[in-house]
């Protein structure tokens, strides 16, 4: 070190410049003052095995190819309705509508007690059981509401099974429809009814002696049946009797009355209207049919409307 510095203070050598030689050439001189702090000779790979490739492009690659198209479908294809348009769609998303459509869920297995759909008006019943199952088709089940009419029975939220066995103890006297409505992890909701009960006013059928006065009394005395508005085929033996049968006037008329014979017999029959009074205290007016007397052994007449 001395002995350089003494050459520098005689001027024999001194520092090289971007335009003199010194203890360099002028031209490494200026190539090395070109050179950045902490930089190096790396060369990244550029081959056809290996690319540059921008974020951009890799979540293009991800996602597939895109597609939009405005103009509304004009057939139905797949599980694409008419009339779909499409809005930055991947080539996954389109198959997935086109080969995957949604397919709601039915249900099977229905158990309900009780099951008759038919009571008489002014009279209750519990309803204490409720069993169904679910075939799904898309997506697992995630909510069900149990109800009737309005009133929520059971309420059910994440995990669904698909067959439910539900415990009740609820009063019905009213007429309603008991519906079961699940949501699936596809966000869509599907309605399924149950039951539907009916309260109705009761029909009678039995026989009549000749001297029989036909009122309320004498009418309830007779067989009720819980039977709504419908053809009815009903077995009578009488001893030189009459055949009766009564029922709400809001039916309307019979259309015909058939015999075992395949005849038609309305021609036969009489009719009377009396008022009844039904178990929930109000008056229903009746049609009461009534033919002459006659002798017959379980012989069978079917009612029409």
């Amino acid at each position: 070190k001395a002995r350089l510095d003494s050459i520098f203070e005689d001027g024999y050598l001194s520092p090289a410049t971007h335009f003199k030689d010194g203890l360099m050439v002028k031209e490494d001189k200026k190539k090395l003052d070109g050179i950045e702090e902490n930089a190096n000779n790396y060369v990244h790979p550029n081959t056809p095995e290996i690319r540059h490739v921008t974020d951009a492009e890799k979540e293009k690659w991800n996602n597939g190819a895109r597609y939009t198209n405005k103009t509304p479908m004009p057939i139905e294809l797949g599980g694409l309705k008419q009339g779909t348009t499409f809005n930055d769609k991947s080539v996954s998303e389109m198959f997935d509508m086109l080969l995957y459509p949604y397919v709601a869920p039915t249900i099977t297995g229905i158990s309900i007690n009780p099951n008759q759909r038919y009571h008489e008006v002014g009279t209750s019943f519990n309803l204490t059981q409720a069993n169904f199952s679910f075939i799904l088709k898309s997506g697992e089940l995630n909510e069900l509401v149990l109800k009737y009419n309005s009133n929520i029975l059971k309420e059910l939220h994440g995990t669904i099974e698909n067959t439910q066995n539900i415990p009740l103890n609820v009063s019905i006297n009213d007429p309603g429809t008991l519906i079961v409505t699940v949501k699936d992890t596809k966000e869509k909701i599907n309605t399924f009814q149950l039951i539907a009960y009916v309260f109705i006013s009761p029909t009678y059928s039995g026989v009549l002696n000749e001297n029989d006065i036909i009122d309320e009394k004498l009418i309830k005395s007779k067989t009720k049946m819980i039977n709504p508005k419908g053809n009815n085929k009903i077995p009578y033996t009488t001893n030189n009797q009459k055949i009766m049968y009564a029922y709400p006037k809001s039916y309307g008329k019979l259309s015909t009355i058939i015999d075992r014979n395949g005849f038609n017999i309305i021609g036969t029959f009489k009719i009377t209207e009396v008022n009844i009074v039904g178990l929930d205290g109000k008056t229903v007016p009746y049609y009461v049919y009534n033919n002459d007397l006659c002798t017959v052994s379980n012989y069978n007449i079917t009612f029409n409307f």
